[in-house]
């Protein structure tokens, strides 16, 4: 006659079974890695928007502060601002600001983007609305009346004014901000929450304690 297994032989077979089927898995499920250089990356990611902010206003606050350090004789150092920023400005007379007798170190237009970028990343941190992602059908719309006046212009069908270079670089930075940033900050939430999934799968992965 033969004997039944006793409940306490049970319990141990099924135990072995559950550690073979565990470790035949483990064996088989590749384990995740997390770069080193990722948890930087993270921590440093949600400062973009603020320095993009920063860097954009600056550059149009300097732009203006140029023609007041020439007038107050700091030849110098305007002429170092007036330099570096020939680098990314043609900086044409009639295209530009004067200002106690000075050019500014900025063009118009490339004043207004600067400046309306800063302006409108600040309202970003305040203003709910810009928190919702603008239509891209509207980003086109905020684009194009500045490219619309710099091809008119270029083919010399109606020449730009002081104007239409300020309000339509103004708009554009605008809607690019009102574009860009609600995605970036829902980009890096799921980039977030993804890393956060890896470490639950490495940790996961790890032996068990017996």
């Amino acid at each position: 006659m033969t004997s039944k297994p006793t409940t306490a032989h049970a319990t141990v077979d099924d135990a072995t079974a559950e550690e073979l089927v565990e470790q035949l898995w483990r064996a088989q499920r590749p384990t995740p890695t997390i770069p080193a250089w990722l948890p930087v990356a993270l921590a440093l990611l949600p400062y973009v928007l603020i320095s993009a902010t920063i860097i954009n206003g600056l550059i149009g606050v300097f732009a203006i502060l140029t023609p007041l350090l020439a007038a107050a004789s700091m030849t110098g150092l305007a002429d170092g601002l007036y330099t570096a920023y020939s680098y990314i400005c043609p900086q044409r007379p009639d295209h530009t600001f004067f200002l106690a007798g000075h050019p500014m170190a900025f063009e118009q237009r490339d004043l207004s983007m600067h400046l309306g970028f800063g302006v409108a990343g600040l309202m970003y941190l305040r203003v709910g609305f810009l928190k919702r992602p603008l239509p891209t059908i509207w980003l086109v719309a905020g684009l194009l009346p500045m490219l619309v006046d710099v091809f008119i212009s270029t083919i010399g069908l109606l020449p730009s004014t002081g104007l239409s270079r300020t309000w339509t670089g103004a708009l554009a930075s605008f809607v690019v901000v009102w574009w860009t940033f609600p995605r970036f900050v829902t980009m890096l939430g799921n980039v977030q929450l993804h890393v956060e999934r890896v470490r639950e799968r490495v940790a996961d992965a790890q032996p068990r304690e017996s």
